[in-house]
């Protein structure tokens, strides 16, 4: 049996009502396996922008252990309310300190040491703790790779952006430079994407890796037609940010709102735009703001929806997001305006329509394309299930990723 832990501090954790993510399935696998997991993890909700807590809106203990048996470890961490921001990375750095201290007064106090660390980049500080955790116990590290940076942040970069990416090398290259440390010092490495891997290969590291994408539960294909429900409903979930390109979306459903077209815009999540995009859609009736869902809620929500949208700017550097399984796991075709390795997915199951995402045209006339040809919605239906079934069950990938890390 061997002890592993776990280092990701932005994952919901189960015991706030939120669908089990990539740690927390992970975690569970490993225990099915029979070994000992303590996931550290942070008491600052990334989701939420506010302190952990229960469904019932107590604050969560800061060691507990899930009913599976998984140990979590809550962090203090220091708040922050957007996503791409110095005070984040502030948090990120205290989060690093703080673990690795209290990671080493754990093991002094009687605490099995780690056989293997599993480190999330971001954020990037963790790595070096966990790398002085290899150099004290002989402990293995794996790196996780769920996000390209430094490189998301140049998409904030005003333009000319050729002119201020030169000017801001000296301020990113610290970053680069810590990122570059992890992919060239990690025994192992994993991504949600081939995308990722393809950064660590170019920073020269030459150890063992694998991908592995974001998961779904189980497939919930139900019929859907405008006939039965009368309105077509489309659904994001997600980050209200940078990232996001949701103005391009309440556009385009204010438009065909106006057209007389039936159709309602749901938007399940938070973030540092909401209020902004509040504003926008205030005068349509076809735009609906949900806040955070527990699990159930969100399925609801997903239940009801006729099509899945994700509409996240290129440049933010995503792969494949959470939401493509979200919602091919329930059979909804999806709406996409990232390329790359999300469309080539969606490509090659005929799982949905690519669009532009700065254009409101382009959503526009890929909405009409599906409400106005019931085949095509249908085949698209047919398509997204099948990805979901061949490319992110659960099931299936992490009894994979726990064995590869294993072995």
């Amino acid at each position: 049996m061997a002890e592993i832990w776990i280092c990701n501090p932005f994952d919901n954790l189960p015991a706030e009502g939120a669908k089990p993510q990539r740690y927390a399935s992970l975690a569970e696998e490993f225990v099915k396996q029979g070994h000992s997991v303590t996931w550290w993890s942070a008491d600052f909700s990334h989701a939420k922008k506010a302190k952990r807590q229960s469904p019932d809106g107590t604050p969560l203990p800061q060691i507990f252990t899930m009913p599976n048996g998984v140990k979590i470890h809550l962090i203090p961490t220091i708040p922050y309310k957007k996503n791409i921001s110095l005070k984040r990375i502030k948090s990120h750095r205290d989060f690093a300190k703080k673990w690795l201290n209290i990671a080493i007064d754990t093991v002094d106090d009687g605490g099995l040491k780690p056989e293997i660390i599993i480190v999330s980049t971001p954020p990037l500080s963790t790595y070096k703790a966990a790398d002085t955790l290899r150099k004290n116990w002989g402990s293995k590290i794996v790196l996780d790779i769920m996000d390209a940076w430094p490189k998301a942040f140049e998409r904030l970069l005003p333009k000319p952006k050729a002119l201020t990416r030169l000017l801001s090398l000296p301020f990113f290259a610290p970053a680069q430079k810590s990122a570059f440390r992890a992919y060239c010092g990690a025994d192992i490495i994993t991504a949600i994407s081939k995308n990722y891997l393809d950064a660590a290969k170019s920073a020269g590291s030459k150890v063992p890796m694998a991908s592995f994408y974001h998961t779904c539960r189980k497939i919930t294909q139900t019929p859907r037609t405008q006939n039965r429900e009368k309105i077509w409903r489309i659904i994001y979930v997600g980050n209200m940010g940078a990232f996001y390109a949701l103005d391009t979306v309440i556009t385009a459903i204010k438009n065909l709102e106006s057209k007389n077209i039936h159709i309602r815009l749901d938007l399940v999540g938070t973030g540092p735009d909401e209020m902004r995009l509040r504003k926008m859609a205030q005068d349509s009736k076809s735009i609906h703001f949900h806040g955070f869902l527990n699990a159930q809620e969100l399925s609801g929500e997903l239940s009801l929806a006729n099509i899945g949208i994700i509409p996240m700017h290129t440049e933010s550097a995503v792969a494949v997001p959470y939401k493509l399984p979200d919602y091919t796991s329930y059979g909804l075709p999806v709406l996409n305006s990232l390329k790359g390795e999300c469309a080539s997915l969606i490509r090659q199951y005929n799982a949905g329509i690519t669009y532009e995402a700065n254009s409101p045209k382009s959503l526009e006339e890929a909405i009409l394309r599906l409400i106005n040809n019931p085949s095509l919605y249908s085949e698209l239906q047919n398509g997204a299930a099948n990805l979901a079934q061949n490319e992110f069950l659960s099931e299936k990938i992490y009894p994979a990723f726990a064995n590869f890390i294993l072995k």
